[in-house]
């Protein structure tokens, strides 16, 4: 598996921007301030859907524009019902479009998916291209806090493990409204009795969390 080319539309420093990786192995060499870290960033949001520097998709769109687009061009051995046979590897377009919520005033999903210019599911475009993104500040992962090492394996595991990925989302979603449910019975709006549906989901979504995660360290 390997990046052929890269194609970035009003995203971040780049107003249009191609580049061809003729090589398995690349160096990228350019001033500071150029857009370096830029396509590292559109590899990794290609490969995990999340970015590796910003908090929001917002961030990620050149200032003044609505929307921003990342394309790839990839070979892949992996099996895929949208690849093109390339002598022995699969070759896929990914596409990613990135809005801020709102597209002809319309309010929309921030992110919208597609493979070989079809439209996709976000759980359908995961796994099809993996990246690693390695920087100086991951260097905290060993003395840094607890959550950093979580969010690492996280990243690693929502690229290959559907399964995982769904359960964490799940996760995530469960601990947020427990927690506002917990306020609300702090006030005297709710029953304690009403936290037994979310610790049950909890502890579901959280067991397998918990064993995909260890899976992966033994491996």
């Amino acid at each position: 598996m390997y990046l052929k080319s890269l194609w970035l539309q009003h995203f971040r420093v780049f107003p249009q921007k191609t580049l061809q990786f003729k090589s398995q192995v690349s160096v990228i060499v350019a001033p500071n301030a150029t857009g370096k870290s830029t396509v590292l960033e559109a590899i990794y949001l290609l490969a995990t859907v999340k970015s590796s520097r910003a908090q929001r998709i917002e961030e990620m769109i050149s200032f003044g524009q609505e929307l921003a687009y990342v394309k790839a061009k990839v070979t892949t051995d992996l099996p895929n019902s949208d690849s093109e046979s390339m002598g022995g590897l699969d070759e896929l377009q990914l596409g990613l479009l990135l809005n801020r919520g709102e597209v002809a005033g319309r309010r929309t999903h921030k992110l919208h998916f597609s493979i070989n210019e079809n439209k996709r599911l976000r759980a359908d475009f995961l796994g099809n291209f993996l990246a690693v993104s390695f920087g100086p500040e991951d260097m905290r992962l060993i003395e840094g806090s607890p959550s950093r090492r979580r969010a690492y394996l996280d990243n690693v595991l929502v690229q290959v493990d559907r399964e995982y990925d769904l359960a964490l989302k799940q996760y995530e979603q469960t601990l947020r409204r427990r927690n506002k449910l917990l306020s609300q019975i702090k006030d005297g709006e709710q029953s304690s009795r009403s936290l037994t549906f979310w610790d049950m989901s909890l502890i579901k979504h959280g067991e397998l969390i918990q064993l995909k995660r260890r899976q992966l360290t033994e491996f």
